[in-house]
């Protein structure tokens, strides 16, 4: 047997790789420790899928910026393309309705000048007429006995026969007296005899002023002026009157008012003559004007005259335009207020007064757009 420590059997060891039948005893031969010398690390070497998804990152994240770095230049072009051109579309479109106005008052003035009797003279030449009458600015005071019935036979006959296009005619005085022959009805018009057809119908609306004295009524006005009881002092009545005569036939309301409070009237004592033109106001769904005029003497108010007209033919004009088979077409006055419209026009509803609505209360965005620019051009 041979000693382990002999050096036979050291050599088998050392000599181990050399034959794998040798035989050793002892523990498994190790390498020799050398405390003094320093021990050895492995160094990390990355594996190199790691490698290549590192560097597939940093191309992705560079070619991303230069990517965006030319989106933003090219949007930037764009964008600044597209303020220019929508600039150039604005001016287009302003010349452009320019031009639509511009083509539409130019064919409301031809119609106007073709039309002349029933455009000028139904909305500016009848009101003035009225006021022009000297029967209507003589008070019934200066007229004698029965003046008041001469007084409202002219304003009736004026208003059925001779002025088609007034809604009313009416007369007052310093006292808050009151008389106004209205138009309820037109549907049929004249048929040219020279009456009325049974479709027209009117009203009388009287204020006696701050007293009534049945006695000077009965003379100064038997036959057309309300039954005497029937009267409160400023208080109005409303009266069918015959289509024919314009006699008073059956009370409809009647309710307290003082005429000498409305602004027309405080406008018109304030004009001193001058004639005073109020409105529009809503009545009975359609648009009125007011024209009226005051007679002094002196420093005293004599007479007050003066008509009702609506521009319901305008409005029928500007329907029947080639630019309202298209789009909309309406006027409106410096003050923000829709004259007339080529479309059905709400009226606006303020506690129990109904009024016409300004353009800033249309519902309607191209009123709204266009009104805002020609306000800010009219100054």
């Amino acid at each position: 047997m041979v000693d382990p420590s002999s050096p036979a059997a050291m050599g088998r060891v050392h000599s181990l790789k050399s034959s794998p039948y040798q035989v050793f005893y002892g523990n498994t031969p190790s390498r020799p420790s050398l405390p003094d010398a320093p021990q050895r690390r492995c160094r990390f070497r990355p594996r190199l899928r790691l490698v290549l998804l590192g560097s597939f990152g940093a191309n992705l994240a560079i070619t991303a910026s230069l990517l965006t770095l030319l989106w933003y230049t090219n949007n930037q072009d764009a964008s600044e393309a597209l303020l220019e051109q929508k600039e150039r579309s604005q001016e287009l479109c302003t010349k452009a309705c320019d031009s639509s106005i511009n083509s539409i008052a130019s064919k409301l003035l031809a119609v106007m000048g073709e039309e002349e009797e029933v455009a000028l003279r139904t909305f500016i030449s009848e009101p003035l007429m009225v006021l022009q009458n000297s029967a209507l600015i003589r008070s019934p005071e200066e007229s004698g006995t029965g003046a008041m019935d001469v007084l409202l036979r002219v304003m009736f006959w004026q208003l059925s026969k001779a002025f088609v296009g007034l809604e009313g005619i009416f007369y007052s005085d310093a006292d808050g007296a009151y008389a106004e022959y209205e138009r309820v009805a037109q549907t049929g018009g004249h048929d040219g005899g020279g009456e009325p057809n049974a479709s027209e119908s009117f009203t009388l609306e009287f204020v006696p002023g701050g007293g009534v004295n049945a006695s000077a009524l009965e003379g100064a006005c038997s036959s057309l002026c309300p039954p005497a009881q029937d009267l409160r002092p400023y208080h109005k009545s409303v009266y069918a009157v015959s289509s024919y005569t314009g006699a008073p036939l059956q009370m409809i309301s009647r309710f307290p008012m003082d005429v000498r409070t409305l602004p027309w009237y405080r406008s018109a004592v304030h004009a001193r003559g001058q004639v005073v033109w109020d409105g529009p106001r809503s009545w009975r769904g359609t648009l009125r004007y007011r024209v009226v005029r005051a007679k002094f003497d002196g420093d005293h108010l004599r007479t007050m005259v003066g008509a009702d007209f609506t521009l319901d033919q305008l409005s029928t004009f500007l329907r029947e335009t080639e630019m309202a088979r298209l789009g909309l077409v309406f006027i409106v006055d410096r003050s923000g207020r829709l004259i007339s419209t080529s479309m059905p026009l709400s009226n606006m509803s303020v506690g129990h007064e109904q009024r016409v609505p300004s353009w800033q209360e249309s519902e309607h965005p191209l009123i709204l757009a266009v009104s805002r620019d020609m306000i800010r051009r009219a100054g």
